[in-house]
């Protein structure tokens, strides 16, 4: 949103900001973690399911364009590993 309405998009993080008071934010979207984090302390989901320690001590940074369409693809050859699994394991 911040290309097509900055205005906008600054008054929606600036809105999210004081919703969380002073909390960390989650969020599955590495466009809004990127951009909310400019303003208040962010975690993207991926980063609370993969790597908790580190997201919980703020210490993750949301990553850009096209890093995060190699974390899609790398996520979801380990969740088709991870369904393959245990699916097998249903049928043993």
């Amino acid at each position: 949103m911040g290309f097509h309405n900055p205005a906008l998009a600054k008054a929606w993080g600036e809105k999210r900001k004081g919703q969380a008071r002073g909390d960390c934010i989650v969020t599955y979207c590495a466009g809004c973690a990127e951009f909310l984090g400019r303003l208040t302390r962010v975690s993207h989901l991926g980063e609370i399911l993969f790597e908790p320690e580190k997201a919980l001590a703020g210490k993750c940074r949301a990553a850009k364009a096209p890093v995060t369409y190699l974390h899609r693809l790398l996520l979801k050859r380990r969740l088709e590993k991870l369904f393959r699994s245990a699916q097998q394991g249903k049928k043993g």
